[in-house]
């Protein structure tokens, strides 16, 4: 693959108010000029950006990348089970 995502949140057991770090990270094979994720919101969730996204070069199955990793800390708003949305570019 050229080009694609990769989204985690820990922990995945919170209570209300606890913090949850979510991290977005997109890997390229390909040069980018400018990247913008469609949609960075979270329904349910206050949440607060960590600066500005991580850059680094990284190798998965002998292939090279550059990854860009976006860091959110949510916490939740309201009691219940919650998925975090899908992401795309």
């Amino acid at each position: 693959e050229e080009i694609f995502l990769k989204q985690s949140a820990t922990p995945q057991s919170v209570y209300v108010g606890q913090q949850i770090v979510s991290t977005v990270t997109l890997y390229t094979s390909s040069p980018l000029n400018e990247v913008q994720l469609a949609d960075l919101t979270y329904t349910d969730f206050w949440r607060e950006t960590f600066g500005s996204e991580r850059r680094a070069r990284r190798q998965i199955k002998g292939r090279d990348y550059l990854s860009l990793q976006f860091r959110s800390a949510l916490f939740p708003l309201n009691e219940g089970s919650f998925e975090l949305p899908e992401r795309s570019l």
